[in-house]
């Protein structure tokens, strides 16, 4: 993958590159191949985009449906990314991916990572309890810490904590 592709990931849009790579890994060689060629076009044309020299039909025309399942789901992941980039910028792009539709679904949707202050809360001196619905693993391994969605409404928490049971028994 070229490395300006890389730095937009991970600088501009600021994409748990774990997560992202994690993902990148379960695909097959010629997968990958067709990955690293559309991030590279999604990443160009939005750049021109950004500076008026393309048009939204320009960067439409790449939407990529032509794979497996998966494949057409991590790419329309990107390409929603990379949309987002070519109008949003610093803590706003950072919202808006967090905000996507598809996050909290079953899709895949990368992480991002909120390293900065959103707003301020405070509580004068009053106790707030806040849950993170998850999974046992990543309780015992402290990976929810990692995550970044928490409610002060036990029942949210817990529907998030169980939705994957549903839909596959093993969890």
């Amino acid at each position: 993958m070229k490395q300006e592709v890389i730095d937009c990931l991970k600088s501009g849009m600021k994409v748990c590159w774990e997560h992202f790579s994690q993902k990148l890994s379960s695909f097959t060689y010629d997968e990958k191949d067709i990955i690293y060629n559309r991030l590279s076009q999604l990443y160009n044309v939005s750049t021109d985009v950004k500076a008026k020299k393309a048009t939204d039909a320009d960067y439409n025309a790449l939407y990529y449906e032509s794979g497996s399942p998966e494949l057409n789901e991590f790419l329309q992941a990107m390409f929603d990314c990379f949309k987002a980039w070519q109008v949003y910028s610093d803590i706003e792009l950072i919202k808006c991916l967090y905000a996507h539709t598809n996050r909290g679904t079953d899709n895949w949707f990368p992480v991002v990572i909120i390293n900065q202050k959103i707003n301020e809360f405070q509580c004068a001196g009053e106790l707030v309890t806040v849950y993170r619905g998850c999974h046992n693993t990543e309780l015992t391994t402290d990976k929810y810490k990692q995550r970044q969605s928490w409610s002060t409404d036990f029942s949210v928490a817990k529907s998030f904590a169980y939705r994957k049971r549903i839909i596959n028994p093993a969890f």
